[in-house]
């Protein structure tokens, strides 16, 4: 990057941490020492090199900010209006916007862009190019406002971000957009972690469930409104779980509050974990996940923060359950990709396996944990690692049935096929994987169409049926065929017969299923082993 207040259009190239952080520290009127040691600059430095060699596909890697200042950022307005306008100190209330290309372009050819003169500089290739913004705000320690990155390629390595939406952008003029979700660093003003948490979980569902989106200083407002506090409300110093769900309640959703580590299964087995972060946001629902912060080898010092999970990946290797040895999907997931004010959007947490011990409420209890993106002090070699406490889920009010239910019938009906293996050897080959996840009705019919597993004449009436809205789908998998899909309503209550449909692909299986469904005897043991709704509606489909 070039040097100079009036150069509005600089280069980047990779590495050049220096210079990204000389432009930060000069847009912010931050001491560069301050900048240069925030999680957040060595992170997004490290996110463009990587988008760049993407896009340079082995070739040289080069891109380009073009810089827009000042900048009227609504959210920061809201903020400044609340917050810093009656601060003796002079706090600017503009912003400046960097926005980011993969492709190298000077000051003068993207002028004449701007004059529709540009022979390669169309809108087009200009949106092709465009990796999203940073807003920088005018505060000496905690300068990055809304921005919206654009994510890695998903390509074929496992990479699923179901949690982003499109940002329109004008930029003097020119039309851009940007798939991505907003992120923002917290203050500890308007906004501490949890705030911040929310607010980029509510930038997706307030798109998906049409509610409105609160800026960070509305969000800390709801949340404490007629709460006991044990501080002031601003400044904010944090939130508690049940402020945060207060906050959700705000904006018409309701809470879904899940401790994976109570399960009945070892607190050590991330299994469950795993299932509740890959059912939501398959079905397109954020996550609040509140982790405890260790270091390595120092386990006595625990801080508390909040994340907001948006992506993840699949490796491989799918971990059974310990003991039952059910097989999901989502045991395949090696890294949960979330929003972190503390480091940058889309940053990683890998499960690589690893035991802590933690003391909860007096107990030591052995946890798993999740490797991080944060640094610790650099003449330090300790690692900072999550320990995941609990799971908040921002749900719409019409989904009723919790995963944790689901996952209930499906463990359930696993062992009544693991069983019965013993009388009809034949049944399937090997054990069942299972894809479990939320997802709508109208999905779940443009997948029966696409797919093709089943003739027309079962397939038309299913994609004329009327369905709820909401469902969860439960998809039996057997090596490279596809047994089954259980589909259950996501809207039913607990103590009704919520499973709605059984799809049967594979006719023999399906077949066996529906003739044991109709014995007394196979339909108690169901009942006791939790799968009494899937047999059930098996039977009901053979009457």
């Amino acid at each position: 990057m070039s040097s100079g207040a009036d150069n509005f259009v600089r280069e980047y190239q990779p590495a050049d941490r220096s210079s990204l952080t000389a432009l930060i520290s000069e847009l912010a009127g931050a001491d560069p020492a301050v900048v240069e040691q925030k999680l957040h600059i060595k992170y997004l430095q490290d996110y463009f090199d990587a988008l760049l060699a993407f896009a340079s596909n082995g070739g040289p890697a080069r891109g380009t900010i073009v810089i827009e200042t000042p900048y009227v950022d609504k959210d920061f307005l809201i903020d400044y209006q609340s917050y810093y306008v009656r601060c003796h100190w002079p706090y600017e209330r503009f912003c400046s916007r960097l926005h980011f290309f993969d492709v190298a372009f000077g000051e003068s050819e993207f002028v004449q862009a701007l004059l529709q003169c540009s022979t390669r500089l169309s809108t087009d290739y200009l949106n092709d190019h465009y990796l999203g913004f940073l807003v920088i705000k005018k505060l000496p320690e905690a300068m990055f406002g809304r921005s919206c990155l654009k994510t890695y390629p998903n390509r074929e390595d496992g990479r699923y971000y179901p949690i982003t939406r499109p940002y329109y952008v004008n930029l003097f003029g020119i039309d851009l957009h940007v798939e991505s979700l907003a992120f923002q660093e917290q203050d500890t003003v308007v906004a501490a972690c949890a705030t911040s948490a929310l607010w980029s979980a509510f930038h997706y569902t307030s798109s998906r469930f049409q509610h409105a989106l609160p800026s960070p200083v509305e969000i800390t407002e709801n949340a404490t409104t007629g709460m006991p506090l044990r501080g002031r409300a601003l400044p904010s110093v944090g939130l508690t779980v049940e402020q945060m769900a207060r906050a959700i309640s705000s904006v018409g959703l309701e809470s879904e509050y899940l401790e994976p580590w109570k399960a009945p299964i070892p607190a050590s087995s991330d299994w469950l974990f795993k299932a509740i972060l890959y059912g939501y946001l398959q079905g397109r629902t954020p996550l609040l996940i509140g982790v405890a912060v260790i270091e390595e080898g120092n386990p006595s010092r625990v801080d508390y923060h909040a994340i907001t999970g948006v992506g993840f990946r699949l490796g491989e290797d799918v971990d059974p359950l310990p003991g039952a040895e059910t097989c999901l999907t989502s045991s395949r997931m090696t890294r949960l990709y979330s929003h972190d004010d503390q480091v940058g959007p889309f940053s990683r947490n890998v499960f690589d396996g690893v035991l802590v011990d933690l003391k909860i409420d007096g107990t030591q209890t052995t946890l798993f944990s999740l490797g991080t993106s944060w640094n610790t002090d650099p003449a330090s070699t300790a690692k900072v690692r999550f320990v995941p406490m609990a799971i908040i889920v921002p749900i719409y009010h019409k989904i009723r049935i919790p995963i944790t239910s689901v996952l209930g019938e499906v463990l359930g009906f696993d062992r009544l096929v693991e069983d019965l293996k013993a009388d009809v050897p034949d049944l399937i080959d090997g054990r069942i994987e299972w894809d479990v996840f939320l997802s709508e009705s109208c999905q779940l019919k443009r997948d029966l169409a696409s797919q093709r597993r089943l003739p027309d004449e079962q397939l038309t009436p299913l994609l004329l049926k009327n369905f709820p809205r909401y469902l969860w789908r439960a998809i039996a998998r057997s090596g490279d065929s596809v047994l089954a899909e259980i589909v259950f309503d996501a809207t039913d209550f607990a103590r009704g017969n919520y499973c709605a449909l059984i799809l049967g692909y594979d006719r023999y299986f399906n077949d066996v299923m529906g003739l044991l469904a109709q014995n007394d005897a196979v339909m108690q043991y169901a009942v006791k082993s939790g799968a009494g709704h899937i047999l059930q509606t098996y039977r009901k489909s053979r009457a």
